[in-house]
């Protein structure tokens, strides 16, 4: 039986304590999980959109209008989805977060509806207000 190196364990060493340093480090960072909060007004054509370089997955709207709001991960199109994957109703005057995921985020209401919007790049538990 040999017995071990001592330069090869030391060196194993040293690589054991600097990858527990580096998972402290990384399990203490801060990750911005909010990549954006706006109030906004809806254009003339009654939609806003917006496109991200980071997937999304999760929105919380608040709907300030008398109206419903689309938000739907499609770009924007001649009418708002009604139904299918990615696309939520936010009812008049009530708030939701709903876990849909994409680049792409349209809302669509009335010309001139305010809305505030905050987007997430994590899920988050859907709510209702």
């Amino acid at each position: 039986m040999s017995r071990p190196d001592p330069v090869l364990t030391a060196a194993i060493g040293a690589i054991d304590d600097r990858l527990s340093q580096l998972a402290a480090a990384i399990k203490n960072m801060v990750i911005a999980e909010c990549l954006t909060t706006v109030t906004l007004q809806l254009n003339p054509q009654g939609f806003a959109q917006f496109d991200y370089s980071v997937r999304f997955a999760s929105v919380a709207v608040t709907n300030l209008s008398a109206a419903p709001v689309t938000v739907t991960t499609q770009t924007p199109a001649e009418a708002a989805p009604v139904t299918g994957t990615g696309v939520a109703i936010v009812p008049a005057n009530s708030g939701a977060a709903y876990n849909l995921a994409g680049h792409s985020l349209t809302l669509y209401g009335t010309p001139g509806d305010r809305v505030t919007l905050s987007v997430f790049s994590r899920p988050s538990t859907p709510a209702w207000g």
